[in-house]
């Protein structure tokens, strides 16, 4: 027997007929409709994805009955739901079965009929209804669900363009997943599940003014979600808009509907350190992974939580145990590398969490200023031709922020052009900022520009530090000092991810030739919370702006005489670099 809120992996429906865009169909919607529930919970799709990844199958694998059950099986899950549909007649036949995950036994049976494609969502509806009502849901509870359409859409051919994207989406191809999104949306303006779905996907694509629209045109219409689903919706945005208490309050209350749900734990987690709660940081990220998330991000948080609230061994273990339990994870391993810059460990040590694949290696390289290595590497990898290409983007980053480089600043403000052009998503208010640190004012107002024409006002709060700071730049530029330094206060009180911005204070009182504010700036930077250092929510962070700051802290240190101090960085540059 099933208990209450037991999670069940839903399989991909088998198609008798042929038409596996049906299947397809009715898949997606005996998922909408269970969603509903109280009582029965549907496996997450983020957990059961991890899980094929960990069971090393292709993005896009189906899943078919058996590799539910295999699934269901890796996450300690007890059965899954399968079924078929076929003709029968002119009509539809739908069947759906609960199955044992370990020995396939059937523990309950349905079939639902359809005298044709109109009656294929009540179709599906019915078979939902029946499913709830068999392994212990009230009556009561499962007649008060809205209508499958109305969660949903009441147009077939909307839902069939929503299924197609959420399984391309699930495949890795994104572009295609909108395109197909993007038509559910033509086929029925109010299908508000569709515009939260492509709203992440624009997300997921930096695309932030795609972002919002379709976020709003969700809100519109979010009496067709059902009520998890609005908490999720209202959350993100929320999140996306810089309403970080009401993105905190719409979480908890999802807590409270989905108490078993690993994600709220996540993102809960990532509120609590960005505001330095580092205890609750680690509770939450600790539940996430007892309920049995898979997720990187739950690993890395209770690393971040345990190693900014002083808990250094315990942090270690914890890093450990995450290379041990995702070890093909590479946005973990990512991770891992630039947790050990950021704690100054040599090349060799960094390289240790990267023997594996070439882009992790070539990562490694990266984060140490070793480009040529870094671009070799990717050369031999898959995904080497943008990627090699927005990598040597932050090189050139980096010589735009070197007093010294003032040769190369000419060619990197042609290679971050060129870059950006290819990659029209990628921030330009980074791009702005790195060329008005260069002396480069008119470029930097023309990227202010661009930005200002491709960013939506309400989510400009993200990039609030950046663009104090090009003012900030701007105004050192033309010899308004005050304005400079007050400009670069607001930016550092516009972002909890100070970090950067003592950076970006540090090289303005370096150019105005002001080295004991300087050092204070650049020490502040070093002595931040790693957590703020890592680049997790900004660009400009260890990997492009460690090596820098120790540089110039050991250059001024000199000047001023002070060579024990100094001493104390060339050597954290010489290990770095030299390994």
């Amino acid at each position: 027997e099933l208990e209450a809120r037991e999670p069940l992996v839903v399989a991909d429906f088998q198609a008798l007929s042929g038409d596996s865009t049906l299947a397809v169909v009715v898949t997606e919607g005996l998922r909408a409709d269970l969603a509903q529930s109280s009582f029965v919970t549907v496996a997450d799709r983020g957990r059961v994805r991890e899980t094929l990844d960990r069971m090393l199958r292709p993005p896009g694998t189906r899943l078919d009955p058996g590799t539910a059950r295999e699934v269901a099986l890796r996450m300690g899950l007890k059965a899954v739901v399968e079924g078929e549909i076929g003709r029968a007649g002119t009509g539809y036949l739908l069947t759906a079965r609960v199955v044992t995950a370990d020995s396939a036994v059937t523990l309950a049976a349905f079939r639902e009929t359809a005298v044709d494609s109109t009656g294929l969502l009540a179709a599906i509806e019915g078979l939902s209804r029946s499913l709830r009502e068999r392994v212990g849901e009230s009556l009561g509870a499962v007649r008060a669900s809205a209508p499958l359409a109305r969660v949903t859409t009441p147009s077939l051919p909307a839902l069939r363009r929503f299924a197609e994207g959420s399984a391309e989406e699930q495949a890795g191809n994104r572009s295609r997943a909108i395109r197909l999104l993007d038509d559910a949306v033509d086929l029925d303006p109010g299908f508000a599940t569709a515009w939260h779905s492509l709203a992440i996907l624009h997300y997921n694509s930096n695309a932030r003014e795609a972002t919002l629209r379709a976020m709003e045109r969700a809100l519109e219409h979010q009496d067709r979600l059902d009520d998890p689903r609005r908490h999720r919706a209202r959350a993100f945005y929320a999140a996306i808009t810089g309403d970080h208490r009401a993105a905190e309050l719409e979480e908890r209350e999802l807590l409270t509907l989905t108490p078993d749900d690993p994600v709220p734990h996540i993102n809960l987690s990532d509120m609590a350190w960005n505001r330095g709660d580092w205890a609750e940081a680690e509770g939450h990220a600790r539940r996430a992974l007892e309920l049995g998330s898979e997720s990187w991000v739950a690993h890395w948080n209770l690393v971040v939580a345990l190693l900014d609230a002083g808990k250094v061994e315990d942090a270690r273990w914890a890093a450990e145990e995450a290379r041990r339990t995702l070890p093909g994870d590479l946005d973990i391993q990512r991770q891992l590398i630039d947790m050990s810059l950021a704690a100054g460990s040599r090349y060799d040590s960094i390289r240790r969490h990267a023997a594996t694949p070439p882009v992790r290696r070539a990562h490694a390289g990266r984060v140490l200023g070793r480009w040529d290595e870094a671009e070799a590497l990717l050369r031999s990898s898959a995904d080497a031709g943008g990627q090699a290409r927005w990598w040597r983007y932050w090189d050139r980053m980096v010589v735009m922020g070197d007093p010294d480089a003032t040769d190369a600043i000419e060619e990197a403000i042609d290679t971050v052009i060129g870059v950006v052009e290819d990659f029209p998503e990628r921030p330009i208010a980074e791009v702005a900022l790195a060329m008005a640190m260069a002396g480069r004012p008119d470029a930097a107002r023309k990227a202010r520009v661009r930005y200002e024409e491709r960013v939506p006002e309400p989510v400009r709060w993200a990039d609030a530090y950046l663009l104090h700071a090009i003012d900030g730049f701007l105004a050192l530029d033309e010899g308004r000092l005050e304005d400079a330094f007050s400009a670069l206060r607001r930016s550092r009180e516009s972002t909890p991810w100070t970090a950067p911005v003592d950076a970006f204070v540090g090289r303005a009182y370096d150019l105005a030739g002001r080295p004991d504010s300087a050092i204070a700036a650049y020490e502040r930077y070093l002595h931040t919370p790693w957590a703020y250092r890592i680049g997790f929510f900004h660009s400009f962070a260890d990997p492009v702006l460690l090596v820098p700051v120790h540089e110039r802290l050991a250059y001024l240190y000199e000047e001023l005489g002070d060579r024990t101090a100094a001493a104390g960085h060339a050597p954290a540059v010489l290990t770095l670099w030299d390994g």
